[in-house]
């Protein structure tokens, strides 16, 4: 039987070319914790890694809006453009495709509920910003990270 990595690299490889280059990443902050997400598909980050909610910015769409849309349908987020702080960007990227990340920074007042879109995410938690490094992590996480700290 194939691995699920190889089965799946098509559909990688289709949505790439369909949402193109560019994708939006959202350091979402409440105090002085993150919050970090599980995919559903290994393929995205690998088993059991946290990550960044974010995913493909559409042709047209502005990276900010990318973001504000990624949030809502990943977590039930619901965020003002206005609100979304460029952090940076990054060439990034994994399993042979290369893209631009561009990094955003939401800095939340309250932890809002989370509404997890089932079939992209499989675990949403709050991590205490000083501890992720011991948490195994999607390069663009520490990335993101460092970016924040920079502007800090």
């Amino acid at each position: 039987m194939l691995p699920l990595r190889i089965i799946l690299w098509p559909a990688l490889y289709i949505a790439f070319l369909t949402f193109g280059h560019r994708r939006s990443r959202v350091v979402v902050t409440c105090g002085t914790e993150v919050l970090l997400i599980k995919n559903r598909l290994p393929l995205i980050s690998g088993k059991n890694i946290w990550s960044l909610p974010g995913g493909g910015i559409k042709r047209g769409e502005l990276p900010a809006a990318a973001a504000a849309r990624e949030l809502f349908e990943e977590l039930g987020i619901t965020v003002d453009v206005q609100a979304i702080h460029l952090l940076g960007t990054q060439h990034s990227g994994g399993f042979g495709i290369r893209y631009m990340a561009w990094f955003f920074q939401v800095q939340l007042l309250e932890k809002p509920p989370l509404t997890l879109q089932k079939h992209e995410v499989c675990a949403a938690e709050w991590l205490e910003v000083s501890t992720v490094h011991q948490t195994p992590h999607a390069l663009e996480v520490s990335q993101a990270l460092s970016l924040l700290a920079d502007q800090q």
